[in-house]
């Protein structure tokens, strides 16, 4: 178990360092509670697109698929995703967030959303039970394996827990940030992906999946075999960068080198991936995404 857990990466200035002290401060029209080591509100300020396109996407995506579905958000956080997407939809969401202290925010922030349901659960690839010790830094954490000194948790999966709880909903939208852990995480929603196809917002950091021994070519060509096709990549401040197939290899296979080693302007993607039966939405979506950065 010598990789399980989350890593968070260095790379942010000591702007974002700093302790737990709770400040509110206002986002996507609402007061919100937060460490005031939070990175959300910098990032807002200072790149405009940032997390503007899931809300694009979530916006179109429900015009086009006309029955109504669930969206499940995977780290949660302190719900800066969820007041996101209440800008643009009405949507059930499921919010997902590990981290106790997190979570108390993440309740206290939603409080008066309607159709969100908060989930105090840890989520792997199965139903597992692991000693792992918490570690936070930069609004974010992560579990660290910990055989010795750690705490016993259980983890759950994302198929475990609807088919348990929520086994009548449709999941249109899945979106995990979980700083890296995000690919066993999806793998834990298989019989969704094969069910439903739900559009996959996730964030691609090659260097943390790494560390938890996970290769992301591997995922997207399980992707593809799931059915998976059109793929939309971003920097991770939101600005797009490339339209593509998952079955381009050689294109996939130069954007999994370009963030090697994260020795360059960014460390990460931002991938939002369509199901091949979504192709004409994949196309009509993108044409809009190329308009749209050509204001």
């Amino acid at each position: 178990m010598s990789g399980f857990g989350l890593y968070v990466s260095p790379g942010y200035t000591n702007y974002f360092f700093g302790n737990r002290k709770i400040v509110k401060r206002n986002i996507y029209g609402s007061k919100v509670l937060m460490p005031k080591s939070h990175s959300i509100t910098y990032n807002l300020s200072h790149f405009p697109y940032y997390n503007t396109n899931l809300q694009r996407i979530t916006q179109q995506y429900q015009q086009f698929r006309k029955e109504r579905f669930s969206i499940v958000d995977v780290g949660a956080n302190i719900g800066d995703t969820l007041l996101m997407l209440r800008q643009v939809t009405e949507a059930p969401v499921h919010c997902f967030e590990g981290d106790p202290f997190y979570f108390d925010l993440l309740k206290k922030n939603s409080a008066q959303i309607k159709e969100c349901y908060i989930h105090n659960i840890l989520l792997s690839d199965k139903p597992v039970s692991v000693k792992v010790k918490n570690e936070s830094a930069l609004g974010t954490s992560k579990f660290v394996a910990d055989a010795e000194g750690g705490t016993s948790l259980d983890f759950s999966s994302i198929d475990h827990f609807f088919e348990k709880n929520f086994s009548n909903e449709k999941i249109g939208i899945i979106k995990t940030d979980t700083d890296g852990y995000d690919l066993k995480i999806l793998k834990g929603a298989e019989n969704i992906l094969r069910r439903h196809h739900p559009v996959i917002f996730l964030e691609y950091d090659r260097t943390l999946f790494e560390k938890n021994n996970d290769d992301g070519i591997t995922f997207l060509n399980y992707l593809q075999d799931l059915d998976y096709n059109g793929i939309l990549v971003y920097d991770n401040y939101g600005k797009l960068i490339c339209i593509t197939e998952l079955k381009e290899k050689k294109t996939i296979l130069s954007l999994h080198a370009y963030i090697k080693n994260q020795k360059i302007t960014f460390p990460f993607y931002d991938l939002a991936i369509f199901a091949a039966k979504d192709g004409v939405f994949f196309n009509s979506f993108s044409n809009l995404e190329l308009n749209f950065f050509e204001k």
